[in-house]
């Protein structure tokens, strides 16, 4: 019986009768539509207001709580005063529960930071926007419900755009995102969250070493 991650495979023995050996984890791929041809950098970034010279970080999610924009931004706003003011963060996805959002919109208000929320977008606009971008960056936290990333399809659809992603290591997430290799996998925490941002977006370096691993990764699932 397959499972897409090691994490669902680690719930499917627990809680169906089955032979363990007959579970195996088998990650989801990624289509090939999102190694498809893009527009220019300069194009898109025109396109969202976005200025040349920032260091773009984006977000596809829904705007939920278990999907942690709240905890990214809190991450975002504890970065020194310079590198914050070159960071732009482009939030992609349909809205959640009203009051979660609600939430994170009077956060971005009182919050010195560049945030653009961008609504649910085709995913021809998203591709654009992920060859626009530096880094992809999805810190989801367990929800009350005990809900949770089964895999996290988007770190590989962002990584077929080039981009290397800062992860929190929860549920079939560590699948997706391999530690150091595609991207930096932390602790869903605040201080974590913003030490890695900050590491991608001071360091060119290391953005380009992570994103030709996750380019490697996506194209190989």
């Amino acid at each position: 019986f397959p499972a897409y991650s090691r994490f669902t495979r680690v719930l499917f023995r627990e809680r169906f009768t089955i032979e363990g050996e007959r579970v195996s984890a088998i990650p989801l791929g990624v289509s090939d539509f999102w190694f498809g041809p893009r527009k220019s950098r300069k194009a898109t970034r025109h396109a969202y207001g976005v200025g040349l010279d920032k260091i773009v970080m984006v977000t596809v999610a829904r705007l939920t709580r278990r999907k942690g924009h709240l905890m990214t931004l809190a991450a975002l706003s504890r970065l020194p005063d310079e590198l914050r003011r070159r960071i732009a963060w482009l939030v992609i996805g349909p809205n959640g529960e009203a009051d979660y959002v609600e939430e994170f919109r009077d956060m971005i208000e009182t919050a010195d930071c560049e945030v653009h929320l961008l609504g649910s977008l085709p995913n021809e606009h998203i591709r654009d926007i992920y060859g626009a971008s530096d880094f992809f960056c999805l810190t989801g936290i367990p929800d009350s419900l005990g809900r949770v990333e089964g895999f996290g399809l988007v770190y590989l659809e962002a990584g077929a755009g080039g981009l290397p992603s800062v992860a929190t290591a929860i549920g079939g997430v560590p699948d997706a995102v391999l530690a150091d290799e595609t991207g930096l996998l932390i602790e869903s925490d605040i201080e974590a969250v913003a030490q890695a941002i900050a590491e991608l977006a001071e360091d060119s370096n290391t953005r380009s070493i992570l994103a030709a691993g996750a380019a490697a990764h996506a194209c190989a699932l």
